[in-house]
């Protein structure tokens, strides 16, 4: 993948994503939500909760999964931009952090929704 594709290529996964979460009857609340650096990918809500998904990818040949690429610091940045969308437009929802690890090969795409994905310790903001 060439550098200045990796955005393109990022944009094309997060298409797929939302095309899941939307067939899956999933309302798409916000795409790419800034926090000063921060970015939240997909902002999705369903009638009793809200969840804030991250997308990770792999295409190639690699043997890793993509959900391993999101490390400690990821998750904190997750977790503070979270917070600070639901300061922002509040609710009564439950909240829940989801991943959506896409792999693409030559042949075919894998998708696997990891619902309620944080493990971690619950910080403050939680």
């Amino acid at each position: 993948m060439k550098p200045q594709n990796r955005r393109a290529v990022g944009l094309y996964f997060e298409n797929v994503a939302e095309e899941w979460l939307f067939r899956s009857n999933y309302e798409i609340i916000s795409r790419n939500w800034h926090n000063g650096h921060a970015e939240l990918d997909l902002i999705v809500e369903k009638s009793n909760f809200r969840a804030f998904v991250e997308v990770k990818y792999l295409s190639g040949t690699s043997n890793n999964f993509p959900e391993t690429k999101i490390n400690s610091k990821k998750w904190n940045n997750i977790l503070k931009s979270a917070h600070q969308f639901n300061v922002q437009y509040p609710h009564n929802k439950r909240i829940r952090f989801d991943v959506i690890a896409i792999i693409k090969n030559k042949w075919s795409i894998q998708l696997v929704h990891y619902k309620d994905s944080y493990t971690g310790f619950r910080s403050s903001y939680y």
